[in-house]
């Protein structure tokens, strides 16, 4: 197998071993290859694979680092955690919910008539893929209808109470739209702490689609200079992530762009 050339960051990354790092490239740089490098060189450091969470927005990026850890590794990386952040909410879920077993994903006709039929139901006449746009953002945002309402802003109090009336909706038929596979266990973490998960991992490294889904909505604990560390490429810079869902959490992003 020819042997892959990193560059100085790259390899720092790769061997980098305490506290958080976000890592700023360009598109088609390397992110995922070095993620799954990191990966690699924990579990030949020694850390006990199932120790280890790496999460992508993309299922393509999880095979990807599946098949070159089952080529690298021969199966010892087999217990690490491989998955995207809505399959991991899924799991949360499924988990700590008893409620949401027997729920169903809710298709895309099936919930613009849910949006319809809420927007009727308030007696307002916004047009329905508009609204159903505009709420998928407000819960990728990890916004509630209870922000909303709290807002100052007249449309904004508005859209909480189709916010309201579709999740009511959505709870009567026993369903689950995708963006609650993040906005869901959320809330379920804010409400009820930890409940253990992040205690099951001591690595936590994730691929960015971009710096707003690395950030997050809510403050994260604050970390000295020597905690903090992040990489571009070309440049260093500092800078400090969470996961999208999880409260206070840090890890290692690898984001497509700048801050």
């Amino acid at each position: 197998m020819k042997e892959i050339k990193f560059n100085p960051q790259q390899a720092e990354v790769i061997s980098h071993r305490e506290g958080p790092m976000i890592v700023l490239s360009v598109a088609g740089s390397g992110k995922t290859m070095v993620l799954t490098e990191r990966v690699i060189h924990l579990i030949e450091q020694g850390l006990d694979p199932a120790r280890l969470l790496a999460i992508t927005f993309a299922k393509k990026a999880v095979l990807e680092i599946q098949t070159r850890l089952k080529k690298r590794l021969n199966g010892n990386g087999d217990r690490a955690l491989l998955c995207t952040f809505h399959s991991l909410g899924y799991r949360i879920l499924r988990a700590e919910n008893s409620a949401f077993v027997g729920f169903r994903l809710v298709q895309n006709g099936d919930q613009l008539k849910l949006f319809r039929e809420a927007i009727q139901k308030v007696g307002m006449e916004d047009d329905p893929a508009s609204v159903m746009k505009r709420i998928s953002l407000a819960k990728n945002d990890l916004v509630s209808p209870a922000d909303l309402e709290g807002s100052d802003k007249k449309e904004d109090k508005q859209l909480a109470k189709i916010f309201s009336c579709y999740e009511l909706l959505k709870r009567r038929k026993r369903l689950f739209d995708f963006d609650d596979l993040l906005y869901r266990p959320y809330q379920l973490l804010k409400s009820n702490g930890d409940i253990g998960w992040r205690s099951k991992w001591s690595r936590t490294m994730m691929p960015g689609r971009n710096w707003r889904s690395c950030k997050g909505t809510t403050k994260s604990p604050k970390l000295s200079s020597s905690q903090r560390r992040s990489w571009n490429w070309r440049r260093p810079v500092i800078a400090w992530t969470r996961l999208p869902f999880w409260p206070g959490s840090i890890g290692l992003c690898l984001s497509s762009r700048g801050l």
